[in-house]
């Protein structure tokens, strides 16, 4: 097993235009006694056109950090990628749980994406409901969750195309969150952490909007990465690109350099 090394940071700005951020991240970085440095990092991001989305995508994200300090250390002498997503699927549909009878008690609809990532012992595993995205970034830039938008259920079906899904006003319409239905299907991802440097990205959508992925690549190079200060003022440069631009949704990011030295 390649050991790699792990450092990262995160930011979550209310945008331009927003009163109330919506967003929530999280990212935690420990060493353990058996499988070398590990990491969790969650994007949550409140489901507009429902009501306290920041109740809760906060609410997802204390569920994540309760779970890495409370159960985590119990279980992860043992941890598989069959294991983790077990624990996975149970932990967010408790959350899923919890947000259904908060709204029913509130007489509200309130809802949440999630994209989460964790690292351990050469590999990661990304749970997704909704449009945050994760991706991997070297030489190329990898998206590695797929959106659960109207825009691309509609597209995979064939029942609409591109040029048609860029006119339609429901393009956006998020078709899975957490929180939303009595059920929740999150997507599962696994990979292997190689041995080459990459940057691993979280976002909420307010961060892609408007910025390509070719601009993705050129403001992060892992390769000329060697510290948090250096992700920081990556992810402000990001964060303040698209404000500039005119994003008017909430902006969250989170990136995690990965490096074997």
């Amino acid at each position: 097993m390649v050991v790699m090394n792990y450092f990262g940071c995160g930011i979550s700005d209310k945008g331009i235009k927003r009163i109330v951020n919506q967003d929530s991240i999280w990212l935690q970085i420990s060493e353990t006694n058996n499988k070398g440095q590990i990491a969790l990092a969650v994007v949550c991001d409140g489901i507009g056109g429902l009501e306290q989305g920041e109740v809760a995508s906060s609410t997802a994200i204390e569920a994540f950090s309760d779970w890495y300090s409370n159960t985590l250390p119990e279980i992860i002498s043992d941890l598989s990628d069959g294991s983790l997503q077990v624990e996975w699927m149970r932990l967010i549909s408790d959350i899923n749980a919890r947000l259904m009878q908060y709204g029913k008690e509130q007489g509200i609809r309130l809802g949440t994406t999630m994209t989460a990532m964790f690292i351990f012992g050469g590999r990661y595993m990304i749970a997704q409901v909704g449009d945050s995205r994760a991706y991997c970034i070297n030489d190329e830039v990898t998206q590695i969750t797929e959106d659960h938008t109207f825009y691309t259920r509609e597209l995979k079906a064939g029942r609409m195309n591109r040029n048609q899904l860029l006119l339609d006003p429901r393009k956006n319409r998020i078709t899975r969150g957490v929180g939303i239905a009595d059920t929740v299907q999150p997507d599962f991802y696994f990979g292997t952490v190689g041995p080459e440097e990459c940057v691993w990205m979280l976002c909420s959508d307010g961060l892609r909007h408007k910025i390509t992925n070719d601009e993705f690549r050129d403001a992060i190079r892992p390769e000329n990465i060697n510290n948090c200060h250096e992700l920081q003022t990556i992810c402000e440069h990001l964060v303040n690109e698209v404000k500039e631009r005119g994003e008017k949704d909430n902006i969250s990011v989170i990136l995690i350099k990965a490096s074997n030295k």
